[in-house]
């Protein structure tokens, strides 16, 4: 485990740390790191837990993560990330928290993000991501699901809204318009 959150640090992230192949955790949260995050962090095959929470991160979130077959933990809020989400993340079959709030991403949710039905906690909350949310995802058994501040929006149907209300613990915004979902 690399446990480095904290400590004001500043600078990148050194794409170093995708040469560290034992590596299980990694925690850099709450720094001043800046730059892009190193799409060599995808090398990282032992990586259980990915958090980058609250530092100046930008450009867009690596493809490259969709790699870490043992991705449980995913906390990239709080920074200045921007693009779409990969589509690329449907691949990380063991992950239980994709947290990507508070961030400038853009698009649409991934419909295969569907694929995580391992999934669990579920926040893209204050992004700019726009359209309706992927009927797809119904079939996931979330506990929590945030995508308030959001340019999405919850298709009208029943089987989609019976969804929603089933979720413990959500905060959104607008249900879809006539012909805006499916």
């Amino acid at each position: 485990m690399l446990d480095l959150a904290g400590n004001d640090l500043t600078g990148p992230i050194p794409p170093e740390l995708g040469n560290l192949g034992s590596l299980a955790r990694l925690h850099l949260a709450d720094n001043g790191l800046t730059g892009p995050i190193p799409p060599e962090l995808g090398n990282l095959d032992s990586l259980q837990v990915l958090d980058l929470y609250a530092n100046r991160l930008t450009g867009s979130i690596p493809p490259e993560l969709g790699n870490l077959s043992n991705l449980t933990w995913l906390s990239l809020p709080l920074n200045g990330l921007a693009g779409p989400i990969p589509s690329e993340l449907g691949a990380l079959g063991r992950l239980r928290i994709l947290s990507l709030s508070a961030n400038s991403l853009t698009g649409p949710l991934p419909p295969e993000l569907a694929e995580l039905d391992r999934l669990k906690v579920l926040n893209v909350g204050e992004n700019r991501l726009t359209g309706a949310i992927p009927q797809e995802l119904i079939t996931l058994e979330l506990e929590q699901f945030y995508w308030q501040d959001t340019q999405l929006c919850a298709p009208a149907n029943e089987a989609f809204q019976a969804w929603l209300r089933s979720i413990p613990r959500h905060r959104g915004g607008a249900t879809c318009s006539s012909g805006a979902g499916p």
